[in-house]
């Protein structure tokens, strides 16, 4: 028996040698995932080994064959330039998971290379930090050189029956691949739905290597550039849940006389604060009786889907059909007319916030509302899908999301025709329900803001889209449809840049503006200064900041992390004083959500060995669930004028803060239209999270996620009470419905065909 296995042992590998005549981009594919794969997981399930290693052979068959169907020379050539291309790719993703927590895109490979550029603090050091793991990947290629000068591997064009055999066994590979996850169809999160129904990154690149990725990511940027999408599945039928629960108020309706204090300024270094002033003309929840009407408007949904054409927009209609609307409530119209300031805080989070390092956001968080259980998820594109799911209403689907809703001129100083001449791709997504555009329906003026670089990601045309007339960055913005480099913010050029400075460049604006017209603003902001990574040379504002933090007992990178956040606080104490000075404080509500949870922090504890809950552990004093416990996050939205406190306990998340703010202001809209509803209705809370499992849901009574460790569903419960079998699938069915709906409205530009229901 043994030497009949020794024998088929030696046929195998006399097989793949006369396969691969020596040539090792045969097994190059193969090397990259398995290596690759350790680096960033640090080990392997059984099943995504197997899966990888399959399509990585093919891969490497199908590479071996193209290298070898020229004179010696010009296979020479391909061979290397394409081992050349594969390595770069793979060596690039693990930096730059390495640096942001999710693996690199070919249009942000392609379209903002330059502005990554402007990380270079975090690149070089995750650049240096990894110089063990770019040799071990570049091995391959030391190989094939030494291979190549001593005339072992020969280039030469092999015997087309050696040809056909190369072909025929990777075709064979590919068959087997497809037998082996065809046996997981049906399975939740499964190797199959990842391939046929729905690839996410998160489960998709352990699930099935780096290469499977790298081809969705080939056809979902091909797709992008076109407008061509490639490899489109039909439109499942629209199936609504099943289960509603009852509506159980969460807020509490007494409201309850405040101890905390008015935001105590926050002293700095050359910083002169004022206190804030005790708050006078106190607006008051809206007296009874109080309207609990539906909050809708006259759009029969039901008819527009009987006669659509198109069926991903019938789906939407018949979606937003069956949807219950929130209630007007005693909060309605509490903020009437009031100015808003809204910022999206780069990676801030409870870690951040401290009654002694940060006294006027802890006041701000501790008085007026007081969300006890808001969330943060975090999408692939985190920063940019995380402001978009803020000041959208949507759900982040797929990439490009907020470019699917904008019109993107790559080059700064080429006019929108001239772009349109060269054949730029051009859209135009109707979204007058973002954030800017309702508020500017409604008569505000908007402003947009950002310290780092005004088009990474392509912000500018973003923030337009979304209703901002007035858009300042770092080297550019975009003032009424206009853009120009002298646009910009003259903000002081570091690593991250300063939230302070920028509220100090730009706050003057559209207070003057204020003080001259009295018509209402709303200003939006996308902050830097918490931006990983989180060291006294990763991070200006960490290092900035690093001593005042010194007596803290945590380790120096958590430290790092809340000197990093403390620019933020110096940035509102900045901002409460300007609105007080102006006269515009009492009559201005500050909101501020972060854009996601600190993954930085995440990043640097698995680069130091240590298990990614590491810090978040550490501060909290105890292990820290990964799947839930980290993305618990702040929320603030703050009138200084206030001096009662609602603690509202309802589970929420960024998806319910444009209906939450519209019912507090009194503007009319139909609720229905946005994935989240008015945290401070009676609408029971319903959270969804889109990071390692897209449909983890939590509710105010459990918990739900995919652990792809376990290969199974885990529910948790949040009461004594246990959660139905029925209820369960019906949520989990509104978590894909809310994700569907999104992807259909951005794909087939929805709002503009109820645009004439919209209109006042």
């Amino acid at each position: 028996m043994k030497e009949k296995i020794t024998s088929i042992g030696k046929k195998v590998l006399g097989f793949l040698k006369q396969l691969s005549d020596r040539n090792l981009i045969l097994l190059l594919p193969v090397y990259l995932e398995i290596v690759s794969h350790l680096i960033v997981y640090k080990g392997y399930t059984w099943g995504g080994f197997l899966n990888s290693m399959l399509v990585a052979v093919g891969i490497g068959l199908i590479l071996g064959t193209v290298c070898s169907l020229f004179g010696r020379l010009a296979n020479i050539i391909l061979t290397f330039t394409l081992s050349g291309i594969l390595s770069v790719y793979f060596i690039a993703q693990v930096i730059y998971h390495s640096v942001f927590g999710v693996f690199m895109s070919l249009f942000t490979a392609m379209n903002v290379g330059t502005d990554v550029l402007q990380f270079r603090e975090m690149v070089t050091k995750a650049i240096v930090t990894n110089i063990p793991n770019i040799l071990l990947l570049l091995i391959p290629i030391v190989g094939m050189i030494i291979l190549t000068v001593k005339h072992i591997t020969d280039y030469v064009r092999p015997s087309w029956k050696r040809t056909v055999g190369r072909l025929g066994a990777a075709a064979g590979i590919y068959l087997l691949f497809s037998l082996i996850i065809l046996t997981s169809k049906g399975k939740e999160n499964s190797a199959y739905e990842l391939v046929h129904t729905e690839y996410n990154p998160d489960s998709g690149v352990p699930t099935l290597g780096m290469l499977v990725y790298l081809k969705n990511d080939v056809t979902e940027t091909i797709s992008y550039a076109t407008g061509i999408e490639l490899g489109k599945k039909s439109t499942e039928d629209f199936v609504a849940a099943k289960y509603t629960p009852s509506p159980t108020p969460t807020a509490t309706l007494s409201p309850t006389p405040t101890n905390s204090p008015t935001p105590a300024p926050t002293q700095a270094p050359n910083h002169t604060a004022t206190p804030t002033p005790t708050a006078t003309n106190t607006p008051t929840p809206t007296p009874t009786p109080v309207d609990r009407s539906p909050q809708v408007l006259d759009i029969d949904f039901n008819s527009l889907a009987a006669s659509a054409k198109n069926k991903e927009i019938k789906w939407v209609h018949q979606y937003f059909a069956s949807e219950t609307p929130s209630n007007k409530n005693e909060f309605t119209g509490m903020f009437r007319d009031y100015n808003l300031i809204f910022i999206t805080a780069e990676a801030w989070s409870p870690l951040a916030v401290s009654k002694e390092k940060t006294p006027t956001l802890y006041s701000m968080l501790n008085s007026g509302f007081v969300f006890n259980n808001f969330y943060n998820p975090i999408w692939y594109t985190s920063t940019v899908d995380g402001e978009f799911a803020g000041i959208s209403g949507l759900l982040p689907e797929g990439k490009f999301n907020g470019r699917r809703c904008a019109r993107v001129i790559d080059d700064l100083d080429t006019s929108e025709d001239e772009s349109k001449a060269k054949g730029a791709k051009q859209e135009d997504n109707a979204m007058p329900y973002a954030l800017g555009n309702i508020f500017k329906s409604n008569g505000y003026k908007t402003y947009a803001y950002h310290n780092h670089t005004f088009d990474y990601y392509s912000r500018n045309a973003i923030v337009e889209a979304f209703g901002y007339d007035v858009y300042r960055g770092y080297k550019g913005g975009t003032v009424f449809g206009e853009t120009k480099r002298e646009f910009g913010i003259p903000i002081t050029y570091m690593w991250p840049e300063s939230d302070l400075e920028m509220m100090k460049l730009t706050v003057p604006e559209y207070l003057e503006e204020w003080k001259s017209t009295g018509e209402p603003f709303h200003a939006y902001y996308m902050s830097v200064s918490g931006h990983t990574n989180y060291s006294k040379g990763g991070n200006a504002m960490s290092k900035r900041h690093f001593n005042e933090m010194n007596d803290l007992t945590w380790s120096d990178t958590l430290k790092c992390y809340i000197a990093a956040n403390y620019e933020l606080e110096l940035a509102v104490n900045s901002l409460i004083e300007q609105l007080k000075e102006a006269g515009a404080l009492e009559k201005t509500v500050i909101v501020i959500n972060a854009d996601h949870y600190p993954y930085g922090l995440e990043n640097m504890a698995t680069d130091a060995g240590l298990p990614s809950n590491t810090y978040f552990s550490e501060f909290y004093g105890h292990e820290v669930d990964n799947h839930i416990e980290k993305y618990k996050n702040n929320l603030v939205i703050w009138n200084a004028a206030m001096t009662e406190t609602y603690e509202i306990d309802k589970v929420a998340c960024p998806m319910d803060i444009i209906p939450t703010i519209l019912n507090l202001f009194g503007v009319e809209f139909d609720s229905r239209l946005y994935m989240g509803r008015d945290i401070l209705s009676d609408t029971p809370g319903f959270v969804v999270f889109g990071s390692d499992d897209k449909y983890k849901f939590m509710t105010d009574t459990c918990i739900r996620y995919y652990d792809n460790a376990l290969g199974s569903a885990v529910v948790k419960n949040l009461t004594e009470e246990e959660v139905s079998k029925e209820y369960l699938d019906a949520m989990l069915q509104e978590a894909k419905n809310r994700y569907t709906a999104s992807k259909y409205i951005i794909n087939n530009d929805y709002f503009s065909t109820i645009k004439q229901y919209l209109e006042k």
